[in-house]
């Protein structure tokens, strides 16, 4: 199991950025040596607010449980950025995410090229990056997770279904999502929904990685 420190050059952000990557080709015993080597399955997996790429390696199994299923973990910072787009500074996150850091990780490591053997996932403001990166570069990911993901869902039943909208900034998102004001209006929406309310995008708890 090798756990690795990458730094490299993004176009999307233009700048030097740093991510961890979990690798299980160093295995040992009879079984290792016999077994072929094939791509790697791939997670792209993203941490919540106010974290970065270290996250998940401190303070989760993460390792063990990539190692127990052969599975490649790569996993960026997201720089309380939401993993958006943001025209106005130039730091395209969305894209780096979502088309940047795969193309690059699958030309430095061993990783399938598959669309069904790589997934992304996150926890938070990551599972909102990996819901809103997964569905627009839907051609690169088999498999998208939310964790208990940061989604502002107030204007979901006027949206029009036959247009995907990307075009959120992180500039207007965290203050929709984490202000005192909104949170308190939600606590006081909540208490006043009638039981049987068709719709919750909330979660709580312990995700399976936890230490």
């Amino acid at each position: 199991m090798a756990i690795i420190e990458v730094n490299f050059i993004s176009k999307c952000l233009m700048r030097v950025v740093t991510f961890n990557a979990i690798i299980p080709v160093d295995k040992f015993g009879p079984q290792a040596e016999n077994a072929e080597q094939k791509p790697l399955k791939t997670l792209y997996l993203l941490h919540g607010i106010f974290g970065n790429y270290t996250d998940w390696v401190n303070g989760t199994r993460i390792q063990a449980w990539a190692e127990a299923n052969d599975l490649a973990v790569i996993m960026p910072s997201g720089e309380n950025r939401f993993y958006l787009d943001d025209e106005k500074s130039g730091e395209l996150y969305g894209e780096f995410i979502g088309k940047e850091l795969v193309e690059f990780t699958r030309k430095l490591f061993p990783l399938s090229d598959k669309r069904e053997d790589t997934f992304i996932a996150g926890l938070s403001m990551g599972g909102y990056g990996a819901i809103r990166n997964g569905l627009k570069y839907a051609e690169n990911f088999g498999c998208v997770i939310g964790l208990s993901a940061a989604l502002v869902h107030d204007t979901w039943k006027d949206a029009d279904d036959a247009r995907a909208d990307f075009s959120h900034s992180a500039a207007n998102y965290y203050p929709r999502r984490f202000s005192v004001t909104v949170r308190r209006a939600a606590v006081k929406r909540r208490r006043q929904r009638p039981k049987g309310a068709a719709f919750e995008a909330e979660g709580g708890g312990q995700t399976p990685y936890r230490k």
